[in-house]
């Protein structure tokens, strides 16, 4: 386990599965007479476990006045590993065809019949234009972006 002698806070985001685990974890925050919060992150409908204790509840409400907002944006294409398409080769298509530099092109997650990139949020709407008039590997791809 880990050995950190002052944590002020714990943040779950996937409950421990057991009670002897949640007292373990959270007693992190108590060592040596010290103070600290824990704090839980479920999502509605979430079973709660019945070792599970709060004495308050946050349910955000409305929109916030600074949202966060992402300078990314992920362009979905309906071609894979199956239909022999490689990391490199939209990288390449994106350059060559879309004009993007490749330092611009974030994470690329391949998969047997589609592929996720992840491109500058200001040039989404313009590649998908561009690059869905082309043909990458001799093979039509529709490209999409997901999200709003």
């Amino acid at each position: 386990g880990l050995d950190i002698p002052e944590l002020s806070a714990v943040v779950h985001y996937h409950l421990p599965p057991s009670p002897e685990a949640w007292t373990h974890r959270n007693g992190r925050t108590a060592r040596q007479q010290a103070s600290g919060e824990v704090y839980v992150i479920t999502s509605e409908g979430e079973n709660q476990p019945e070792y599970l204790e709060w004495d308050r509840e946050l349910v955000p409400q409305g929109k916030s006045s600074d949202p966060i907002v992402s300078d990314t944006a992920t362009l979905y294409f309906n071609v894979g590993k199956k239909e022999k398409i490689s990391r490199g080769d939209i990288v390449g298509f994106i350059v060559a065809k879309g004009n993007l530099d490749a330092g611009a092109i974030g994470r690329i997650a391949l998969r047997d019949h589609s592929a996720l990139v992840a491109v500058p949020l200001k040039e989404a709407a313009r590649l998908i234009d561009t690059l869905n008039s082309h043909k990458i590997k001799n093979t039509r791809a529709r490209i999409t972006r997901l999200g709003r």
